[in-house]
């Protein structure tokens, strides 16, 4: 709780003016306006069908019981992409410790960069995609062991569908399910087998059914799956493959973790990831002194 309120009220204070919003948010905003006022719009945001509006559907009530202000849609973006930290923390008391839970929840709290970054609406949704992904193993463990399992098994369903719809790096819920029906297909025994493969094929059936809707939405559109298409598997017309490419996009991805930051319009490209030696990264860094104290050193690391 700590953590959570001191990250709201540092972003709060540090979240740019209406100069970071681009075109991209301006649509998104937008879209849950048409939304408020009664116009469905599912499950693309007009005029480019790119990008999905589940995360509208989220933001457009709010606006209606708040207002349609510039305080209501940075106060809604801080309070959803901050999601990550409660859930992290959560995710991670659960399977690893508390010490671990604090130092990697204080990373994302404290951390500069994070403080630095615009989390405007359509960076929610990568947000709300993280949180449904931390939260699914912890159903999906249910779903297979509680006695109340068809409402854990429909809970888990559903979760998957929300990721799917929210955004196309949701769709790696599906992998989770059947990586998690398969790990524990080879750790139990005969008996619990058959259970456990008759739950992960009724969820991930449940799953791709909730999802077929958007599988005929775009089964016309050429050009969305044109443009996934260069997204995920990097055929880019104006940016061949190549080996030293490749090298050298790996080394901008590590360096990010010590002088640099990523260079991406929703960020401001001055402020490093982790910044030891400055401002709220100092206090990052002291965090991580201390929770190193204590026992279990190794898993810390780790994580």
């Amino acid at each position: 709780l700590l953590l959570w309120s001191g990250t709201l009220a540092l972003r709060m204070t540090q979240i740019e003016g209406f100069s970071s919003i681009d075109d991209l948010n301006a649509r998104f905003m937008v879209t849950a306006l048409e939304i408020s006022k009664g116009n469905a719009i599912f499950p693309f945001m007009p005029p480019y069908e790119y990008d999905e509006s589940l995360i509208c559907w989220l933001y457009s009530p709010l606006f209606r019981l708040f207002g349609h202000t510039w305080n209501t849609v940075k106060v809604l973006s801080i309070s959803v992409n901050s999601l990550l930290i409660p859930a992290g923390y959560i995710w991670l008391k659960r399977y690893f410790n508390q010490t671990t839970a604090i130092l990697g929840t204080g990373f994302l709290a404290l951390s500069g960069y994070f403080q630095h970054c615009d989390p405007m609406i359509s960076m929610s949704r990568f947000s709300m995609v993280a949180v449904l992904v931390l939260i699914l193993p912890v159903v999906l463990e249910k779903s297979f062991t509680s006695r109340r399992y068809p409402a854990w098994m429909s809970l888990s369903v559903i979760i998957c569908a929300t990721g799917m719809y929210m955004h196309s790096t949701g769709r790696v819920c599906l992998a989770i399910i059947l990586f998690l029906g398969i790990h524990r297909l080879f750790t139990e025994d005969k008996t619990s087998k058959r259970t456990t493969l008759i739950r992960t094929t009724l969820m991930l059936a449940g799953a791709i059914i909730l999802f077929l809707p958007f599988l005929d939405q775009v089964s016309n559109q050429g050009m969305y799956l044109q443009f996934k298409r260069r997204q995920i598997f990097g055929f880019h017309e104006a940016y061949p493959f190549c080996w030293t490419g490749l090298w050298q996009n790996m080394v901008t991805v590590f360096s990010n973790f010590h002088y640099r930051a990523v260079h991406h319009m929703h960020f401001n490209d001055s402020r490093a990831l982790l910044r030891p030696v400055t401002a709220t990264g100092s206090l990052g860094f002291f965090w991580l002194s201390l929770t190193l104290i204590r026992k279990k050193l190794f898993r810390c690391w780790l994580i």
